[in-house]
């Protein structure tokens, strides 16, 4: 197929119009690879069309690396759909060549952030780096080289928040829940059990008058009298109150 004419474009890339009024569009390094600005002929333009995507998928990937640091796995989801196979994994060998994809530097990144950037503990970011594809004895060599102060520290935090923030949970309750919550974060069970059960909380009294009225207002269209009482008294002893503190309020 004859080129007719070259049109500059951004990017490296110009809009090269055949002989037949078709346009495509090409890299300057496949224009020049493949001498087509002396030859201005395009013998085989399939073969042309794939070289260039290979060079799409490699521009595409490096503006996408640029943005954070990513792992083979993101490079391979990010092409996945836009190329051949046999693209995405060349694109991903020369990128690991030129050095754009160090697991090391990676995994070390997003630990730091991790730790200084959110609340996860050292089992959650161990799940996450290993559903990003990443080895898991490495990853679990960095996050050894962590001090477990460091984590014990985080728990301390979250739990001083979560107490300091609290107006809804009875002390039996926000522990229970500190001790869910910190588990799903991905701290040792030893430590946050060890943690929580140290906590020296009692019932904030509003708290539970908070609790009393709402399920009040809700049980007293349905019951009245000793039934509503025992209603009441069986709701918020369910939430952890103590049941002294519930008759004293409900005599009230």
């Amino acid at each position: 197929m004859r080129i007719i004419k070259y049109q500059k474009l951004k990017s490296n890339k110009y809009k090269v119009v055949l002989e037949n009024d078709d346009t495509i569009t090409l890299y300057d390094n496949i224009i020049l690879d493949n001498n087509l600005l002396l030859t201005k002929e395009i013998d085989n333009i399939d073969d042309i069309l794939k070289q260039n995507d290979y060079y799409d998928a490699y521009y595409l990937s490096i503006k996408y690396i640029s943005r954070k640091q990513r792992t083979k796995k993101e490079i391979h989801s990010y092409l996945n759909n836009k190329f051949d196979i046999d693209i995405i994994n060349d694109t991903i060998e020369k990128l690991d060549k030129e050095g754009y994809l160090n697991d090391d530097i990676y995994i070390k990144s997003f630990i730091n952030d991790q730790i200084n950037l959110t609340n996860n503990g050292y089992y959650k970011i161990l799940r996450e780096l290993k559903n990003k594809g990443l080895n898991e004895d490495k990853i679990i060599s960095y996050l050894d080289s962590i001090d477990k102060d460091v984590w014990i520290e985080k728990a301390k935090k979250i739990i001083e928040k979560s107490i300091k923030t609290n107006g809804k949970y009875s002390s039996k309750h926000l522990k229970e829940k500190l001790l869910y919550d910190l588990n799903n974060k991905g701290y040792d069970n030893n430590d946050i059990l060890d943690l929580v059960n140290k906590i020296d909380v009692k019932d904030d009294l509003s708290i539970l008058q908070k609790n009393y009225n709402t399920l009040y207002n809700k049980l007293s269209r349905k019951y009245s009298g000793k039934e509503l009482e025992l209603q009441l008294l069986n709701k918020l002893m369910t939430k952890g109150f103590n049941y002294n503190d519930i008759k004293n309020i409900i005599n009230k």
